[in-house]
């Protein structure tokens, strides 16, 4: 088998990178251009790591650093605490 024909999948770039660890998930990078928006909180949850990641891309600007890195807090609290209903594919930040 050969690896040589892979590429990227661009319709797959609102992703984040991690690993399974010994002790669970652990982000290994947040992607530029990802938003937090409900779907893919719920997925990072699992993992360990975050604002690091964050703070690791030298591509994301200070001031959106600690913009995610505040909002994540929030998004994690609702993930928490199990919210449901209606969900907008445009709640997004």
């Amino acid at each position: 088998m050969s690896y040589d024909r892979l590429k990227p999948s661009y319709d797959k770039n609102h992703y984040f990178c991690g690993k399974r660890t010994a002790n669970g998930y652990k982000m290994i990078s947040f992607p530029e251009y990802l938003y937090l928006y409900p779907d893919i909180t719920k997925d990072m949850y699992l993992f360990s790591n975050k604002e690091q990641s964050i703070q690791q891309n030298k591509k994301i600007s200070q001031e959106r650093k600690d913009f995610l890195i505040k909002r994540l807090e929030y998004w994690m609290d609702w993930v928490k605490s199990g919210a449901t209903g209606t969900i907008i594919s445009s709640d997004r930040e």
